[in-house]
């Protein structure tokens, strides 16, 4: 096949993400192309040979997991965390707030300054739902594949 044809395959398999198919029309090329098959066949065993150490199983005994713990500050175990009912709540509550002031604001001020309040507002709303995020980091993340993940035995 031509030169530039097998690049724009290549290209096309390279800004795949983890899982994603390849199209059908660079399918059909990869059996046509006997060195574009032999690239994708070396590339997705490199893939599965560089993963291959994340899943092998780690074994920890209970000293050192009780090791790594006791190397924690002592207000780490004091933490807990808001619960996500809480946060939606007060995210509703500080929206309504808002809002009511802005209502407020429009009745009895000029434009400009209801500008720069409806720009704070904005600001305060997506600082909340950012640190919302941030504090639910675990909650956001279930969704990633986790079947090959490594698992750790405790004796």
């Amino acid at each position: 096949m031509n030169s530039n044809k097998c690049e724009h395959i290549m290209d096309s398999f390279y800004s795949l993400d983890k899982g994603e198919k390849l199209p059908f029309s660079s399918t059909l090329h990869l059996f046509a192309c006997k060195d574009c098959r032999t690239k994708v066949r070396y590339l997705t065993k490199a893939e599965k040979i560089a993963k291959k150490p994340l899943r092998e199983i780690m074994e920890f005994r209970n000293d050192e997991l009780e090791a790594v713990k006791n190397s924690m500050p002592d207000w780490m175990n004091k933490v807990k965390p808001v619960s996500m009912k809480k946060w939606i709540v007060c995210g509703l509550v500080m929206i309504v707030f808002l809002i009511g002031s802005g209502q407020y604001i429009e009745q009895y001020q000029n434009e400009s300054y209801l500008f720069w309040f409806y720009l704070l507002f904005a600001f305060t709303v997506t600082s909340y739902c950012a640190a919302f995020m941030a504090a639910n980091m675990d909650f956001f993340i279930k969704k990633i594949d986790t079947r090959n993940t490594p698992k750790i035995i405790c004796d």
